[in-house]
């Protein structure tokens, strides 16, 4: 079942990509689409995030390590938000907020 939610997240955010263009064309079926991504979120990978850990971790021990866990999570985002500027900077894209994608 967790694959389940790996697995559409993958074909949609692929779909976005290679389809672009037209999705942006038609705002809210970009919209619905990237809503659908959020849903197979929380089908999926949320899913190990909460469930699995309580059952991979000793009683006795759950707290300290979910809070071990989620700190290593964050840890993880803080450096991929950091490093993702000067990543994209340095193959080309520079970013422009006056940028709508939806045309809103």
């Amino acid at each position: 079942m967790i694959y389940i939610g790996f697995a559409a997240i993958t074909v949609l955010f692929l779909l976005m990509s290679l389809l672009y263009k037209q999705l942006v064309e038609v705002g809210w079926l970009f919209v619905v689409v990237y809503a659908l991504t959020f849903f197979f979120s929380n089908f999926g990978p949320n899913t190990t995030t909460y469930i699995v850990a309580s059952e991979a971790y000793p009683t006795e021990i759950r707290a300290t390590c979910h809070g071990i866990s989620s700190a290593a999570g964050k840890i993880g985002a803080i450096i991929g938000a950091s490093v993702f500027a000067p990543f994209s900077e340095a193959f080309g894209y520079k970013y422009d907020p006056d940028i709508n994608i939806l045309g809103i």
